[in-house]
């Protein structure tokens, strides 16, 4: 038995108050199985304006959603760089970022993605065929995430900063939320 390890406490990929895979199955709901649409509703949908300090406060409100499924899409106002962050009942946060292309921002990106240890895939380059009519964008997952949310906001607020934001940039902070009925 390692000395590292503390088997009474949850795995980190499973969901809180889970111990082990019997934990989940048991929480399961046969709603859950087999949900319907209109199950469902839009808790949040809305556009706010606010700055890269603002930042920490929003993703707050995003960690403490407890519905099916929630988004929040942070982006400058000339849509050049947008992180996006979204989870659902089933998974952990997932967090990417979408540049368009030939962004003036793709080299910081690829830099601070480097530099905190994180990979460029060889195959995340732009598609083969590019039709003129659509845009074309790089979606880059970053993982693994910080569990915390204090340390996530850092995370992001890093990455605007070292793509050449400042704390009073203009950012536009995206929620949508879906929970179940009822």
């Amino acid at each position: 038995m390692s000395d590292f390890v503390n088997y009474n406490k949850r795995d980190v990929g499973l969901p809180p108050h889970c111990k082990d895979l019997i934990d989940v199955v048991r929480r399961i709901d046969a709603r859950d199985v087999h949900p319907r649409l209109e199950d469902f509703e839009v808790a949040r949908d809305e556009v706010l304006t606010g700055t890269l300090s603002d930042l920490a406060a929003h993703i707050q409100v995003f960690c403490k959603f407890r519905g099916q499924f929630s988004e929040l899409h942070i982006t400058e106002p000339d849509d050049q760089v947008t992180v996006l962050l979204n989870k659902t009942v089933c998974t952990q946060v997932v967090e990417s970022i979408s540049i368009p292309l030939g962004s003036p921002h793709q080299q910081a990106i690829r830099s601070f993605l480097i530099s905190r240890r994180f990979e460029w895939p060889v195959n995340s380059e732009f598609p083969k065929t590019i039709y003129p009519a659509i845009p074309v964008q790089i979606f880059r997952e970053i993982t693994p995430l910080p569990t915390e949310p204090a340390d996530l906001s850092q995370l992001t607020v890093d990455f605007f900063l070292h793509i050449g934001l400042e704390s009073r940039s203009s950012l536009l902070y995206r929620h949508w939320m879906i929970a179940r009925k009822g």
